[in-house]
C-alpha cells in the first residue's frame, strides 16, 4: 500500500504563540508522512523567531511580502 503525503498549510499574521501550539499539534499525529506549509501574511519577526526555533526537516515557510488579509469573495 502506498503512503500519501498530507500537506497542512497554516496562514498566519502575529500570533507566534499560537502557531507553536499549531505546529505541535500537527507533528504529534500518528501519520509519519506529513509537511507543514506555514504562510505568513506580511512581515513578523515574532513568526519568523518561533519558526526558527522550532526547525524541523518536515516545516517550511512561504513569506507573503505584503499584507493581504483573508481571502474575500467577489
Amino acid at each position: 500500500m502506498q503512503k500519501t503525503l498530507v500537506t497542512v498549510v497554516i496562514p498566519t499574521r502575529n500570533r507566534p504563540e499560537l502557531l507553536k501550539r499549531a505546529i505541535a499539534s500537527v507533528l504529534a499525529q500518528t501519520c509519519d508522512l506529513i509537511e507543514i506549509v506555514v504562510v505568513i501574511d506580511g512581515s513578523d519577526d515574532a513568526t519568523h523567531a518561533a519558526l526558527r526555533a522550532m526547525a524541523n526537516e518536515r516545516l517550511r515557510f512561504i513569506l507573503l511580502r505584503e499584507k493581504r488579509g483573508r481571502f474575500r469573495r467577489a
